[in-house]
């Protein structure tokens, strides 16, 4: 016998219905999960009247799922025009759009400042022709991020962010202007570690401090960015966020507060953690190949391939009787030499035309020409 394993969204019967209807491959996301991620992370959070999530919308380009979380209190991360016309056409403007220039741009530019978005600045190559409301600085601190004696991340080989020094001047120079500042650490894409965010945390806050006293300038905002983990592989835990969100209230506490610090708002990019179990896609079998593994070919295209094992969970919709399960690659049909989703994927024996459940999709690279549909709160399946 094999296990089913729907989308934990849907009953395996309407999955299956749901797949009989619609021509594959399609990506699925879920109103209900995607809304009550976005309560969770803000419940976490709640000590900190003025934290905001911001989705960086190179992860999330879809104007329905960002309208969701516009009207679950998340803000909008835009690195270009493109990104900023969209969160406009999507209603973000002010405190909740972030403006984070890759390069100078005068219509990207302009634009933010007609939306009054906050500027996200990683030096002065990317300073704006004249001084924003609000600002928010890459801090880069050089050398590792540790928590427990464990080494998270190495700062030297991550190219954003300012030094110090070139913080504390910035913060000089913008603060002469009146412009209110904020402070942003990015350090990992994904880490599992549950002791990454808080020190990320105890970092920011720290460097807050120092701030403070050499500058006298009191930073509006800590930004601890993404990579707070989410694992979609076997035996890899993910953290929990309501543990890490309670030790950076006790870090807040300890660090900041006793410096006057205490109305510094908390920001996150956690679009991982938000899209990651909202989404699924169908995919049906194309081929199968004789190879050291048993290599099932689907009618996807993934845009980022996995590197080695089992990169989503892959389950068969249906289950044929006496079905004995087996090892298989799985890879989609774009021209490249390998192309892998997953690597020894337990399924049962499949034919061409089988359709497949990759679980945890929802944070994807989306291919343009594949479908996307929502499943609304109400049980009505729309295109997206």
């Amino acid at each position: 016998m094999c296990e089913q394993t729907p989308a934990p969204f849907l009953p395996p019967a309407q999955l299956r219905r749901l797949t009989r209807a619609l021509d594959t491959p399609f990506y699925l996301y879920d109103e209900k999960s995607l809304l009550a991620n976005a309560q969770a992370l803000f419940t976490s959070f709640s000590w900190n009247p003025g934290f905001r999530e911001y989705m960086p919308l190179r992860r999330c380009k879809n104007p329905a799922l960002l309208r969701l979380l516009r009207g679950a209190g998340c803000g909008a991360l835009c690195t270009d025009l493109a990104q900023l016309q969209l969160a406009e056409a999507c209603g973000f403007s002010g405190e909740q759009l972030l403006y984070a220039p890759l390069r100078r741009h005068d219509a990207a530019g302009a634009l933010a400042f007609r939306l009054d978005a906050t500027w996200v600045l990683d030096g002065v190559y990317v300073l704006p022709p004249l001084p924003p409301e609000r600002v928010i600085l890459r801090w880069n601190p050089g050398g590792k991020l540790r928590a427990d004696g464990r080494t998270l991340a190495n700062f030297d080989r991550i190219k954003s962010g300012m030094r110090d020094q070139e913080i504390l001047d910035m913060v000089c120079r913008f603060a002469a202007q009146n412009t209110s500042i904020g402070l942003m650490l990015s350090a990992c894409g994904n880490c599992l570690d549950p002791g990454y965010y808080p020190a990320v945390a105890e970092a920011l806050f720290t460097m807050a401090v120092k701030i403070r006293e050499q500058t006298g300038v009191m930073i509006s905002s800590c930004n601890l960015s993404g990579g707070f983990g989410v694992s979609s592989r076997p035996g890899y835990a993910s953290p929990e966020l309501k543990t890490a969100a309670e030790n950076i209230h006790a870090l807040f506490d300890a660090v900041l507060v006793p410096a006057g610090l205490g109305e510094v708002q908390l920001q996150t990019a956690l679009d991982r953690y938000l899209l990651c179990s909202a989404g699924v896609l169908v995919t049906s079998v194309m081929a199968l190949r004789e190879r050291e593994m048993p290599t099932c070919i689907v009618d996807a295209v993934f845009e980022q391939s996995a590197l080695s094992g089992s990169y989503h969970p892959i389950s068969a919709l249906a289950c044929r009787p006496k079905s004995e399960p087996g090892l298989f690659c799985v890879v989609g049909c774009q021209d490249v030499l390998r192309g892998g989703l997953g690597e020894g994927c337990v399924l049962p024996q499949l034919r061409p035309g089988d359709r497949l459940l990759v679980h945890m999709a929802g944070f994807d690279e989306i291919p343009g020409d594949t479908p996307v549909y929502l499943l609304r709160a109400t049980g009505a399946l729309e295109p997206v």
